[in-house]
């Protein structure tokens, strides 16, 4: 009886960790203990009076038994091409498959995707985070690999190539927290759908596993700015873009530290543009690139604040006080339309980045926290104003731009007077029920 033996033929960069040109067998791979790899199989054997060893160009054990099974019907490793059928009566051209179609080096598909979204002017931040995702910013990125370094290392050369069993041991190799390697594995499906036929599988799509404290920190409640920190943070603010002597005695409340960063900003936006950039985040509950971004001309006739926001591009309109307009309006025509910095001609994430660091030297200068501060928490703050003040969470999420449930899932729950009127509604609801013991 003639027998063909299957080994896998381990490379250099095998994701086992098995050592290079190494041979392992199907019941060593099948293993419960054994670690998986996508190394290529190939078949060994003595086929009429001649030993030799092929690749079967799979990486799967039934792929490749079903390879070798012309090698076993022939009895010899020398294969005769099979005859050419005749030709039908009434040829019909057939419909194109994937196997026509050219492959897609990596580094080709890369480029065609980011050029795709910029042709259909996806945003700016977005195309930023596929770039750095895909094909990363410099050389050298070993903790949170990219995709097209992983291919050079693993020798991928085509997108084709890639499977599910890739894009998992890519996605091993980050060091990164759970919903990070989440957005990291929406940019890859994203990337995968281009150049998939219909019926074919992502290899990016796919079940991972999620413990207790992933599912917690899912669920966990938004912390949001206090009274007293809004307080502290709109006095500091009177000590940004001065020098120490001008500095006023400390009051009662106030924790302000002295820091040579506040005199890096003192040319041309002083403390009272730094404490609207804060009224009008907590006041709207706009995202940093919407308020960075501001234009005068968003401020309504009637008192609102009506803007598409950059992320969701959805639609939010909310009321400001008379105070605010005014400062809007005087701020508008000191520096122009653009209250905050004139986007046109530059990138707005510099924009962006440019009033995020100037919120860390304040927030350096007003510590310590006992939560990081960061902007976003003055958006939890706005809904946080509104719960407390008995405002329905459906009106929160249309004020927001999200849904109902978001607002519900992350936003309520820590909201106390909520919880005080759910307590009074099942205390009366079980008053006068029936019990046991009087």
């Amino acid at each position: 009886m003639v027998v063909i033996h299957l080994q896998r033929r381990h490379r250099p960069k095998c994701e086992a960790g098995h050592k290079p040109d190494s041979f392992t067998a199907e019941v060593e791979d099948r293993r419960r203990a054994a670690k998986k790899c996508s190394c290529p199989i190939f078949a060994s054997g003595t086929l009429n009076g001649g030993f030799q060893r092929v690749s079967t160009r799979a990486r799967d054990w039934d792929k490749a038994r079903a390879a070798v099974e012309p090698y076993l019907d022939a009895g010899s490793w020398t294969i005769a091409p099979p005859p050419e059928p005749a030709p039908p009566p009434e040829p019909v051209p057939p419909p194109p498959s994937r196997e026509e179609e050219p492959a897609t080096p990596v580094a080709e598909g890369i480029e065609r995707f980011l050029k795709m979204h910029e042709k259909e002017h996806t945003a700016e931040s977005t195309v930023k985070k596929y770039t750095l995702h895909l094909k990363g910013r410099r050389k050298g990125e070993s903790e949170n690999k990219t995709l097209l370094a992983f291919a050079e290392e693993a020798g991928i050369r085509f997108v084709e190539e890639f499977r599910t069993a890739d894009v998992r041991v890519l996605s091993e190799s980050w060091d990164v927290g759970f919903g990070t390697r989440t957005n990291r594995l929406n940019t890859l499906k994203c990337f995968f759908e281009m150049f998939l036929s219909d019926g074919e599988k992502n290899p990016a799509r796919f079940k991972r596993p999620r413990n207790r404290a992933q599912r917690e920190d899912d669920n966990a409640p938004r912390i949001p700015f206090t009274d007293d920190e809004l307080r502290r943070m709109l006095e500091g603010c009177r000590l940004f873009g001065k020098t120490k002597r001008e500095w006023p005695k400390k009051k009662d409340g106030c924790q302000v530290v002295a820091i040579s960063g506040f005199r890096d900003y003192a040319r041309k936006w002083n403390g009272e543009d730094v404490a609207l950039f804060i009224e009008i985040s907590y006041y709207t509950g706009l995202r940093i690139s919407d308020v960075a971004t501001f234009h005068v001309s968003r401020l309504q006739a009637d008192g609102t604040v009506r803007l598409r926001a950059e992320k969701n591009r959805s639609w939010i309109c909310v009321h400001v006080p008379e105070f605010l307009r005014k400062k809007i309006r005087e701020s508008a025509a000191k520096h122009g339309p653009y209250i905050f910095g004139d986007p046109r001609g530059r990138k707005p994430d510099n924009v962006t980045q440019t009033w995020r660091r100037r919120l860390e030297l304040l927030w350096e200068g007003c510590g310590p926290w006992e939560e990081p501060p960061m902007h976003h928490r003055f958006r939890h703050t706005f809904v946080r104003i509104l719960l407390q003040n008995r405002i329905a969470p459906s009106i929160v999420a249309r004020l927001i731009g999200d849904t109902e449930e978001t607002v519900i899932k992350h936003y309520a729950n820590w909201v106390p007077e909520l919880q005080e009127v759910t307590t009074a509604l099942t205390k009366e609801a079980f008053e006068n029920r029936p019990r046991y013991i009087s």
